[in-house]
């Protein structure tokens, strides 16, 4: 069983802890986009550019250095 989302942008992407919980994980949903990929490409395409949104960056100055948040750590 796939359970996906879609969103406005026609974009899909797998969701992840189902029964308990749905959430958008970043390495499961690389993992779920390339095992599926030649069956479904549209779901790789959905994954890598919700990841790209996703995953931000922003500047520390205190601490000069970047800070990377991913899916997994939201």
């Amino acid at each position: 069983m796939l359970t996906t989302t879609e969103t406005e942008s026609g974009l899909v992407y797998p969701y992840a802890g189902i029964p308990w919980f749905a959430a958008p994980f970043g390495r499961d949903g690389i993992i779920t986009a390339y095992q599926a990929l030649p069956w479904y490409p549209k779901l790789a395409v959905g994954v890598l550019a919700g990841l790209s949104v996703l995953d931000g960056s922003a500047r520390v100055e205190e601490a000069h250095c970047h800070v990377k948040d991913g899916v997994g750590e939201l």
